[in-house]
């Protein structure tokens, strides 16, 4: 099992019409999550499912598909994330409508080779609609704010913590992800905070913590003509030894959004 892991979300596939290319990730990252995969209701055959504005199978793509090929030959898991704040995919999948909007989903992990889904669910949904998609031989990830793994704040509208303990989560399962561009969301820490917290977590766990990562790839800072220097900062800290207790006694108060990790499979992670 790979553990800690470093994961990376990478939605924005070009930048000022030029391609995003994720394969400079390699050698730094475990897991590139593809987003954002939307199901759309009232479309019919393969229109059901985009992959942000357009089907998988559109031109836009075509530089996509053999980045994520090469990424997974050399090891690198690829995970597609299905919903994130558009709403209605997760209504696509109610039992009236599963069998009609579920199998082009289906037709697109295998055509393009998907490792698993991340269940990005920012919509009031049951969980049965999340065990329904659940299956052998395939990482499922779940992406609840911090605050839904202690009964606060929560996007999805059922309990995580529930839900966690019906399928037997532990701490291995666990990433904390952060902005990686302050830009990109609220609760931005640089990465001079997240080293010093990612060696927290490793004096507490070692190496049986799930991992960290960022949202997006592709304006990662400290130089957002390199993104790729976020996730190799990332990896460092992560390999590095543990601050010592003297050093951890500075009152520097780690602070990290955290991601929920669910493998069918715990060697599939």
């Amino acid at each position: 099992m790979v553990s800690p892991r470093v994961i990376m979300y990478y939605q924005t596939h070009k930048r000022n019409g030029e391609h995003v290319s994720p394969l400079p990730l390699l050698g730094y990252i475990t897991h590139l999550f593809l987003a954002a995969f939307h199901l759309n209701m009232g479309n019919v055959g393969p229109d059901i499912v985009h992959l942000n504005d357009f089907m998988p199978s559109d031109p836009y793509f075509a530089q996509v598909w053999p980045d994520i090929a090469t990424m997974q030959h050399h090891g690198v898991k690829v995970i597609g994330m299905l919903g994130g704040a558009a709403p209605g995919t997760y209504d696509c999948l109610s039992d009236e409508l599963f069998d009609t909007y579920y199998p082009p989903l289906r037709d697109v992990i295998e055509d393009y080779h998907l490792d698993g889904m991340d269940l990005d669910v920012e919509q009031w949904i049951s969980p049965d609609v999340i065990t329904r998609i659940l299956g052998p031989h395939f990482i499922i990830t779940l992406a609840p704010v911090a605050s839904a793994l202690t009964q606060g704040g929560n996007l999805s509208g059922f309990d995580y913590c529930r839900f966690g303990t019906k399928l037997r989560t532990s701490d291995k399962l666990l990433v904390a992800l952060l902005l990686t561009n302050p830009n990109n969301g609220g609760g931005y820490i640089n990465l001079d905070q997240a080293n010093y917290t990612i060696s927290e977590l490793n004096s507490k766990y070692g190496k049986r913590w799930g991992g960290v990562g960022g949202w997006e790839y592709f304006n990662s800072l400290p130089d957002e003509s390199e993104p790729w220097l976020f996730a190799k900062a990332l990896k460092a800290a992560i390999d590095a030894k543990p601050h010592t207790a003297t050093e951890q006694s500075s009152g520097v108060e780690p602070r990290v959004k955290s991601r929920f990790f669910r493998g069918m499979e715990t060697e599939a992670f």
